[in-house]
């Protein structure tokens, strides 16, 4: 059976989200010594940043293959990512700057939650998964 279209659009956004995570942890790298002069660790950013990236990898690897596991997988990595995203975002990040879009943010959780619990447990993904 071949891939839904739905999977496909899942599947390059985790990937976005995958490399976003990468690129996060390689910039906290180059930019060690700098990150050091401000309140947050660069060790933090450099952890979290291949936590994200490396779990996200294997949920793209899932998706794409259309392993039976992947929209579990998928589902409760990007759970834990929007967990993340709000405990990083209350607690670590402590700016009236970063709470001016608090509505948006929201707005943006529960659709990526909503999408993706739509797209994955839909007849046409279910069975691609289950091949």
């Amino acid at each position: 059976m071949a891939r839904p279209y739905s999977v496909t659009l899942l599947t390059i956004g985790v990937l976005t989200l995958a490399l976003a995570g990468l690129v996060r942890a390689g910039q906290a790298i180059r930019l060690w010594a700098f990150l050091n002069t401000l309140t947050i660790s660069p060790g933090y950013l450099v952890a979290t940043g291949l936590l994200v990236g490396l779990a996200g990898l294997l949920a793209v690897w899932g998706l794409w293959r259309g392993a039976p596991w992947s929209p579990r997988y998928t589902f409760a990595y990007l759970s834990a990512l929007l967990i993340f995203f709000w405990f990083d975002r209350l607690w670590m990040t402590q700016s009236q700057t970063a709470r001016v879009n608090t509505p948006f943010a929201i707005a943006i959780s529960l659709f990526i939650t909503i999408f993706t619990a739509w797209i994955l447990f839909r007849k046409p993904a279910r069975a691609f998964f289950s091949r």
